[in-house]
């Protein structure tokens, strides 16, 4: 499972823990996060790709 640090939470630097000195920072992805500061992340779920519509095969078996 992976997070990102949610828009109204501020970026910040873990000084103690087993996360010390590791810095938290918006547009990151993170597969671990500090226990007592979950709150501050969105779980990011694992989107299935789409099947491709049979217009988008067509194009793509043209290149």
């Amino acid at each position: 499972m992976s997070f990102t640090l949610k828009k109204q939470s501020p970026a910040f630097e873990m000084v103690s823990g087993p996360c010390a000195g590791h810095r938290f920072e918006h547009g990151q992805t993170y597969s671990e996060v500090p226990e007592e500061h979950t709150d501050r992340f969105k779980k990011i779920t694992a989107r299935k790709a789409e099947p491709a519509t049979k217009k988008q095969a067509v194009k793509e078996g043209d290149k």
